[in-house]
């Protein structure tokens, strides 16, 4: 991302939640926003000539979905982060979307603290996950644990990624588990290696993936 100035993408049919956004990132020093669309036919014209650092994408759209729009995006624009929005909090649609390539998922209606926090975390490439989309996943691993999931990853690694899963950096996780952060980096090392992972969001999302289609 830019070194000084990090740029937003809206798109989003909601005019107040727009708003609400644009007012939000514009009110944070080194924040832009370059594009603020209802759609997704405009959004992808402003593309073209436009590439954000970030784009926060509603799920829900009147011409296209989010989700069709995803790799459309990604394939357009491949170093875009995107975030999606919505009001819906299922397993199986959290899945799909970081499936498709989505780089986090944050839930309507929190607050606008809450909201900046999670825009923070996706600049800073944190796995950026609402606390309840952080439940339901974690609670995928524990399913599939509970299933043999000891032939995957280790009991130890498991427990990392649902640390990962409720956003803990590696030297909180190697605070609480009590061990040094150099073992969370190899763990995780590991962990990446074992599911075809490149990230830490993508191996939450593999593992959890593993779950839903067992």
């Amino acid at each position: 991302m830019s070194n000084t100035i990090t740029t937003f993408g809206l798109i989003e049919d909601d005019i107040s939640y727009r708003e609400f956004l644009r007012d939000l990132i514009e009110k944070q020093p080194g924040w832009s926003v370059v594009f603020a669309c209802p759609d997704m036919g405009s959004a992808f014209t402003r593309l073209q000539s436009q590439q954000p650092d970030l784009i926060l994408l509603d799920i829900n759209l009147p011409d296209i979905s989010g989700l069709e729009a995803i790799p459309r995006i990604k394939s357009s624009a491949p170093k875009v982060t995107v975030m999606m929005l919505t009001v819906e909090n299922q397993p199986e649609r959290i899945f799909e979307c970081l499936t498709l390539g989505a780089d986090g998922y944050h839930i309507k209606g929190t607050s606008a603290e809450q909201t900046l926090g999670a825009i923070s975390d996706m600049i800073h490439r944190h796995a950026s996950l609402d606390a309840g989309v952080a439940r339901q996943i974690i609670s995928a691993l524990r399913s599939f644990e509970a299933r043999g999931a000891s032939e995957i990853l280790t009991i130890r690694q498991r427990e990392i990624l649902q640390l990962v899963a409720r956003g803990k950096q590696r030297g909180e996780i190697a605070r609480l588990l009590g061990i040094s952060t150099n073992t969370v980096k190899r763990h995780l090392s590991n962990i990446f290696q074992r599911l075809g992972a490149h990230s830490q969001i993508e191996a939450v999302n593999i593992f959890s993936q593993l779950q839903s289609n067992g």
